[in-house]
C-alpha cells in the first residue's frame, strides 16, 4: 500500500538537518500515535482505514508503534478482553496506551518508557492541543507531526453555507426549489480566514454571511480555523490528505512549504472483494446505490441533494429504476 509521495527518511529530513538523522537510524526507535478521544476504526469510517494505514507503514519504518488515547477501556474482563483482541486485529505491530490529555504523570510515565522516541504523531489539531505541551516539557527532540485529516475549518465554513441555504428552504416549504448556483460559488469559494468572522469573500455578495452564534463552538469556522491553524505552526511536519488543502495552506496562508508533506491514501488491489463471476454488460444492469456513513455530514447532505434534485431528473428519464442508499 502507497502511502506517501516521500519517504520516511524524507519526512525527518523534511524537519531535521541531514547531519543529525544519524540517531534515527538506530537499531531500536518508535513513534507515537496520539488521540484524546479515538480509537482507530478501519470498518468504521475512512479516516480510520487512513489512520491504520499510516500505523502500517510507520510500522515498516520503526521497531515499535504506539497509540495513546483517552478512550477508556471496559472495567468488564470479558468486555475488555475482546477490546483488547479487537485493538490487536486492527494493529497487530502497535501497542495501544490509555492516556487521558489531562494526567501528566502518565504521559510521563509512557515517554519514561519510550527512552527510543523519535516522532509523535497526533490525530488531528486537537490532538496536538491535548498532547503537544507534554512533548515540548519532557521531550522536545521528538519530531511532532499533525496529520490533519481534513481541513476542519475549511469543511465547517463550507457546510454552514449549505445548512444555512437548506434551513431556509425548509422553512419556506421549498425542498424542492433547484439549486442555487449562486450558493454552489459561496461553497466552493469559501476560505477560513481571522478576518470577516471566518470568511474570506470572493464575493462582496457574500459579505453579510456570517457564522451563527446558536451553533456551538465546534461548529464555529472562525475559531477552529485558529486553534488549527496555531497546532499546525506548533509543529514540524504537516500530512495533507488533499493537494488542494495542501495549495491553500502554503499559498494563501503561507506556511512553509518543507513543513507540508501530501500524504493521501490507497487501497491496494487485493482489498476489494472479488468481482462477480458473470460481469454484466452495462445495458443489461439496472436501477442506482449510493454509499457512505451518516455519522459523516457531508454524505448525508449529498443524499438530501439526491433526493429533492436529482433523483426526479433521473426518473423522468428512467420511471422504473430504483434507488438503494447504503
Amino acid at each position: 500500500m502507497i502511502i506517501f509521495n516521500t519517504s520516511c527518511s524524507q519526512l525527518l529530513r523534511a524537519v531535521r538537518p541531514p547531519s543529525s538523522l544519524k540517531r534515527y537510524h538506530s537499531t531500536t526507535s518508535s513513534i507515537l500515535f496520539l488521540s484524546p478521544s479515538l480509537v482507530p476504526d478501519p470498518g468504521g469510517s475512512a479516516a480510520g482505514v487512513r489512520t491504520v494505514a499510516l500505523m502500517e507503514h510507520f510500522a515498516n519504518h520503526f521497531s515499535q508503534v504506539h497509540y495513546g488515547t483517552g478512550v477508556l477501556a471496559t472495567h468488564n474482563k470479558h468486555h475488555k478482553a475482546e477490546h483488547d483482541n479487537n485493538l490487536s486485529r486492527v494493529a497487530p505491530s502497535c501497542t495501544f496506551h490509555h492516556l487521558p490529555p489531562n494526567r501528566s504523570k502518565e504521559m510521563e510515565h509512557l515517554l519514561h518508557q519510550l527512552p527510543h522516541l523519535k516522532a509523535v504523531v497526533f490525530d488531528r489539531y486537537f490532538a496536538e492541543e491535548a498532547y503537544s505541551f507534554h512533548l515540548q516539557k519532557h521531550r522536545p527532540d521528538v519530531v511532532r507531526i499533525v496529520d490533519m485529516q481534513d481541513m476542519h475549518s475549511l469543511r465547517i465554513g463550507r457546510q454552514n453555507l449549505v445548512e444555512d441555504w437548506d434551513r431556509n428552504k425548509l422553512a419556506h416549504d421549498e425542498i424542492t426549489t433547484p439549486l442555487d448556483p449562486s450558493l454552489l460559488s459561496k461553497v466552493m469559494n469559501y476560505q477560513p480566514s481571522l478576518q470577516h468572522n471566518g470568511l474570506i469573500m470572493k464575493d462582496e455578495s457574500m459579505a453579510s454571511l456570517k457564522p451563527q452564534k446558536n451553533r456551538g463552538k465546534k461548529h464555529n469556522p472562525h475559531e477552529i480555523f485558529m486553534r488549527e491553524l496555531s497546532a499546525l505552526h506548533r509543529s514540524d511536519l504537516i500530512l495533507v490528505c488533499s493537494p488542494t488543502e495542501l495549495d491553500l495552506l502554503r499559498d494563501v496562508y503561507q506556511l512553509p512549504s518543507h513543513k507540508l508533506c501530501l500524504a493521501p491514501f490507497f487501497v491496494s488491489p487485493e482489498d476489494p472483494m472479488p468481482l462477480a463471476t458473470k460481469e454484466v454488460s452495462f445495458h443489461d444492469r439496472q436501477d442506482f446505490c449510493t454509499i457512505g456513513g451518516f455519522r459523516h455530514a457531508p454524505n448525508i447532505d449529498s443524499v438530501k441533494i439526491l433526493k429533492r434534485h436529482v433523483w426526479s431528473q433521473i426518473r423522468k428519464k428512467l420511471p422504473n429504476a430504483n434507488l438503494y442508499i447504503y
